[in-house]
């Protein structure tokens, strides 16, 4: 991958992480090795879109009763894009 390549896909990832409204998360991914993200264990995910990732303490505040958890049990994730 090319630096600028590069440099688009991890500066995406943040904006999602930093500029997304708090709002619930259709399912929530946990437990999990998220590339990119050496300190994160969680992506929240709404309409297709992730809204945030970080720690799971950190994206409780996307889960509601309707929000369905998936425990990865320390998988390797690699966020992408459609």
């Amino acid at each position: 991958m090319n630096k600028l390549a590069t440099t688009t896909f991890i500066t995406s990832l943040l904006m999602t992480t930093y500029c997304s409204a708090t709002q619930p998360a259709d399912f929530i991914i946990t437990n999990a090795q998220i590339y990119g993200h050496a300190n994160a264990d969680t992506i929240a995910v709404r309409d297709g879109k992730i809204t945030s990732i970080g720690t799971n303490s950190g994206t409780h505040r996307f889960s509601t009763p309707n929000t369905r958890t998936i425990d990865l049990e320390q998988a390797f994730v690699l966020p992408g894009f459609r």
